[in-house]
């Protein structure tokens, strides 16, 4: 199924990584085969996952990157490319719905932004704490910084910040203010499985 930019990724410009000629480009030279990029001259498997380190400095973060010419990277993550390949268009963050960086199957590629990302990252990392939460003494807070909003007058992006008593309480504030501000159609697949049902039993 072809995923279209959501309403909260057109309006923070999260889809706008790969240009149209580059994604004809990525289209004219390479094929997908079931979550394998394949050149079309010689079918060989595109990518390689780079090391941490060596000589170019590579984060060594687990995902297939390869090169071409006539684009504006030198270097080009493989499940982003999938990913425009097929939608014809492409996000800023692709994520994996799956959390397998090296499967990049059609359906474990999900269109996201960074603060999504994040979200997804803190479930896992600080379990009991959700996006925005933390707490200090015996209170804890809500505190976010929307990067979908426009700056203000002094150029900072708004800042949304609530006290509460309980974890219970901060965390059923978190997912609600998500609701209210960015819709469930722009998170990942397994982001709404995790938070499915959870503001009526919190």
């Amino acid at each position: 199924m072809q995923q279209m930019p959501p309403a909260t990724l057109l309006k923070t410009g999260h889809f706008s990584y790969y240009t149209t000629a580059e994604i004809e480009l990525f289209r004219r030279t390479f094929y997908n085969d079931g979550g394998i990029l394949r050149r079309r001259s010689n079918h060989k498997k595109v990518g390689h996952v780079a090391r941490r380190g060596g000589k170019r400095g590579n984060s060594g973060d687990g995902y297939l990157r390869f090169g071409i010419k006539g684009t504006r990277q030198s270097k080009h993550r493989v499940h982003r490319v999938l990913f425009a390949m097929q939608h014809g268009w492409c996000p800023m963050i692709v994520d994996h719905a799956w959390d397998k960086t090296l499967n990049n199957h059609p359906d474990n590629l999900r269109a996201s932004t960074p603060s999504l990302n994040s979200a997804r990252k803190q479930l896992k990392e600080r379990p009991g704490f959700e996006r925005g939460v933390s707490q200090h003494g015996k209170q804890f807070r809500f505190r976010i910084v929307d990067m979908a909003e426009s700056p203000g007058p002094d150029g900072r992006l708004p800042r949304y910040t609530a006290v509460f008593k309980t974890l219970k309480e901060a965390n059923a504030y978190s997912i609600q203010w998500r609701l209210n501000n960015h819709p469930p159609e722009a998170w990942p697949t397994k982001l709404v499985d995790q938070y499915a049902g959870r503001t009526l039993n919190v």
